[in-house]
């Protein structure tokens, strides 16, 4: 499709260097790197880090400390009937009534199930999802930009029409005073023109003002003061048919979380083997009919399985299964939004593009009117009334012809913003 001759002019002037530009794709890249939402990239990795930090420590040995100090009703004794030779040399002891330990307890993990493995899956993928949902958020940050970048571009292209306009009616006056001077005019229509050489500048006057403001409002949003002379430039075309976007890869992402979380449930049932060491001091110590304080040690090798869990696990899985099925459903809803709305960008890009055809006709068509009345006006046989009317339908014309390309390719971004492409 043919773009306006003023648009190619605008950017040749831009590619040519002899001011700053600014692409769409620069902004969106700026912004994520310093918007503040964006920079919480770094405390959730730092967070995962922590996490999968943790996780790996679970194989280390942990070591404890016991103590503990008890009194007892009653205590082991053993009644037997000693023959009176024994009675007064043989006593059988009896342990105290007080008991007091000091332990130092060493564990160590040998076989977890895979459990600690899937655990640290499950920790990465949730550092995934976390990330993908400020992507996500991220979309509407997007789709912001564009709309001021947008009403830049309809500003830059607003003031070179008007500064051309402008020229125009400079050249006119000049015209209407040799009219004047050579008696073909009167002098109110050299006010006529006067009055829309005030108009114009007023509306160049207020073109700056507003652009300024949306300097100031990209600015904030890409997080970098922007120069006043920089000029925007529009992005390539995209097609790509297939909708993969923040949103899309979330769905994927939470899916492969839901397949970690299946198999930590299975690893959860798996039995646990583990080593232990225990060396203390205690009164009683191993040997229980002792009233003497003494230091013991012992070793092990123990296991742990939970056979019977009263369906627990299972219902974790059927939690599962559930939430497969609302990750489904919810990206069944959001394709099909998402399509309706494509569908109307698409209907929109259409309906532009068909404008913009017309448009370079009627400018045309216009153009050869103003040309023909210029004619007439310099031989001083059409008034400056005629003559500005002819002149402001071509200029007005021109404006709505940058405004459709404008929205069309607005429209186009945000097409490609929601399909994933930008």
């Amino acid at each position: 499709m043919k773009q306006s001759k003023l648009l190619i002019f605008f950017l040749a002037w831009v590619s040519v260097g002899f001011a700053q530009w600014l692409s769409l794709e620069e902004c969106f890249q700026l912004a994520e790197k310093n918007h503040p939402m964006m920079k919480q990239k770094t405390p959730i990795n730092e967070i995962t880090k922590n996490q999968l930090t943790n996780i790996n420590m679970k194989w280390l040995p942990t070591l404890d400390i016991n103590l503990s100090s008890t009194y007892q009703s009653d205590v082991t004794s053993i009644n037997i009937n000693l023959p009176p030779t024994l009675a007064g040399t043989f006593e059988i002891p009896s342990p105290d009534q007080d008991n007091y330990k000091s332990e130092i307890e060493i564990n160590q993990l040998v076989f977890d199930g895979g459990l600690i493995s899937v655990q640290k899956e499950l920790a990465k993928q949730d550092n995934k999802i976390s990330l993908q949902q400020l992507e996500v958020s991220f979309q509407s940050i997007k789709s912001s930009i564009t709309y001021v970048f947008y009403n830049l571009l309809l500003l830059d292209a607003q003031k070179i029409i008007l500064e051309t306009w402008l020229a125009d009616l400079e050249n006119s006056k000049e015209i209407v005073n040799s009219l004047i001077a050579n008696g073909l005019a009167e002098g109110f229509s050299l006010y006529e023109i006067e009055i829309k050489i005030h108009e114009l500048q007023q509306q160049i006057d207020e073109n700056k003002i507003y652009r300024q403001n949306n300097l100031e409002i990209l600015g904030e949003l890409i997080g970098e003061k922007i120069d006043d002379d920089i000029l925007m430039y529009v992005p390539k075309d995209i097609d790509n048919q297939e909708i993969m976007n923040a949103q899309s890869q979330l769905f994927d992402y939470q899916r492969e979380r839901l397949n970690i979380a299946r198999k930590v449930t299975f690893c959860n049932r798996m039995p646990k083997i583990f080593s232990f060491g225990r060396i203390g001091y205690s009164k009683p110590g191993l040997n229980m009919l002792s009233a003497e304080v003494d230091s013991y040690y012992l070793v092990g090798v123990g296991l742990k399985w939970n056979i019977w869990d009263w369906k627990t696990n299972k219902r974790d899985r059927e939690k599962l299964q559930f939430n497969q099925k609302i990750i489904e459903y919810t990206e069944e809803a959001y394709n099909q939004k998402t399509k309706i709305e494509l569908d109307k960008y698409q209907s929109s890009i259409s309906n532009l593009a068909q404008k913009i055809t017309k448009d370079e006709v009627i400018i045309e068509l216009h153009r050869k009117l103003k040309t023909s009345a210029e004619s007439k006006f310099k031989n001083g046989i059409m008034n400056t009334t005629d003559y500005l009317k002819y002149s402001n339908d071509l200029i007005r014309s021109q404006l709505a012809m940058e405004v459709h390309h404008l929205q069309l390719f607005c429209e186009k971004v945000n097409y490609q913003i929601l399909k994933g492409e930008l």
